[in-house]
């Protein structure tokens, strides 16, 4: 199972603005924006390896957000 270490979290929600939230990974960072009046989230997953999960994050947030589209770029 691959698992990603955490460092520290930070996340903000203003009332009726959406959420920005940052996760400091040991291995690079996760960060999620999200804007509830247009529906929409962008998720920025951030590895060093493949062994840190990076695909299963994002599946996480397919799920979590119940997406209806999801656009993925790797490199």
């Amino acid at each position: 199972i691959p698992v990603a270490t955490a460092i520290s979290t930070n996340a903000t929600r203003r009332a009726l603005q959406g959420v920005t939230a940052v996760a400091l990974l040991a291995e690079s960072h996760i960060s999620v924006h999200s804007w509830p009046e247009t529906q929409t989230a962008i998720c920025d997953i951030f590895t060093c390896s493949e062994e840190s999960g990076a695909s299963a994050a994002m599946e996480y947030m397919q799920a979590a957000f119940k997406a209806t589209g999801v656009e993925c770029t790797t490199r």
